[in-house]
Formats: structure tokens, C-alpha cells, sequence
């Protein structure tokens, strides 16, 4: 079933609107934000018959993304908010200056990595949160790495690897083929998609 584009429209419109009443509801501190990742309106009869928009938030750490921390929320078409979902509960991150530097963070993902001729394909700073416990939120770079054939140059693979952007370890390494899925949980949306 196709939503009117009003609804849509409105739904897009309710998910910015909406935010600073959610952060205020979860006691959202003052270094955190909210991002709007995706809104879906669902058809009426489903078993949600008591809620028509679901919003994602990606949340921020001082302007910094959380991964993969996010909050839904579930609300009507005309802003009352019926359910709110998060998985985690504080979050503190002592120093948000990297002191292993980007550069660096590539050389220790390429030297992880099991694909052949591996090569930065992007890299961006995150606060690396899994809401699991005794496992602090820690700051980190996210490299996309891409390899390619020797002889063709096509691409063969990528990886994607997270680096203590303090200590340098590798806290998560995710890797894929053209032909299989990540096999290490959910990723956020690649900024920069690479051809086959």
C-alpha cells in the first residue's frame, strides 16, 4: 500500500520536529544530539495498529556520530509520540581529540585486513558505543577499506575496520566479497559506495 505524499511529507517533517522532545523525554545530555536516519509509515491493520510513523535517530557525541547506538520512535501523524526505544542508558567519552591520527588508523586497518591490495577507501570519527556492559563508549576511526585485482584492478572485496582512535586497537573488523553479506551484525549506510 502507497502512502499519500502528504503523509510522507508530513512524516519527514515530524521526524525533525519532533527531536528536541524525544531528547527531553530520554534526558538526552547536553553533549549528545539526534539525527534523523529514516522514517516509515506503516499500514494501518499491521500489528503496530496504534502507531503510523517510526522515526530512526542516529545519535551524536559533541557533533561526533555514535555507532550503532540509535533511538525509534514511534508516534502518530500528528506528533504524539507513542513508544520510545533506545539500548543505552549514559554515555561519556573523556577526550573526543583523536591521538592516533587518521593516517595512522589506515596503516593499522590495511595491516588488519585479509583482502589482497587493500586500499583507504574512506575514513570517518566515531564514537564507538555497543551498549554492552563494562564495554565503555570509545573513540574511533571507521575505515572503509576496498581491494581490488591485481591484473583487472575490479573491485574484490571491501572491509570495514574500527580503530581506537587513543590506543590504536582494533575494536570490530568487518569484512565482505561481492557475493557475501557483512557477517558481523548491522553496519550504518556507506557515504561513499564503490562499484564492482
Amino acid at each position: 500500500m502507497e502512502f499519500p505524499v502528504d503523509d510522507m511529507d508530513r512524516a519527514r517533517q515530524l521526524a525533525h520536529e519532533l527531536w528536541p522532545h524525544v531528547a527531553h523525554e530520554i534526558g538526552l545530555g547536553p553533549k549528545l544530539g539526534l539525527l534523523v536516519r529514516n522514517v516509515h509509515v506503516d499500514r494501518p491493520g499491521t500489528v503496530f495498529t496504534d502507531i503510523l510513523v517510526h522515526i530512526r535517530y542516529h545519535i551524536t557525541y559533541e557533533g561526533i556520530e555514535v555507532y550503532p547506538l540509535q533511538i525509534i520512535v514511534g508516534t502518530t501523524l500528528d506528533g504524539q509520540i507513542r513508544r520510545v526505544m533506545k539500548d543505552f542508558d549514559t554515555l561519556y567519552v573523556a577526550d573526543t581529540r583523536p591521538t592516533v591520527s587518521g593516517v595512522d588508523a589506515d596503516m593499522i586497518a590495511v595491516n588488519r585486513s585479509e583482502l589482497p591490495y587493500a586500499e583507504m577507501h574512506y575514513r570517518t570519527l566515531i564514537v564507538h558505543a555497543t551498549g554492552e556492559p563494562g564495554e565503555p563508549p570509545r573513540l574511533a576511526w571507521m575505515i572503509k577499506l576496498v581491494g581490488r585485482g591485481r591484473v583487472t584492478g575490479h573491485k574484490i572485496g571491501d572491509d570495514r575496520v574500527i580503530i581506537d582512535a587513543h590506543s590504536g586497537d582494533v575494536l570490530s573488523y568487518q569484512a565482505r566479497s561481492p557475493r557475501f553479506p557483512f557477517f558481523e551484525g548491522h553496519l550504518p549506510p556507506d557515504p561513499h559506495p564503490t562499484p564492482s
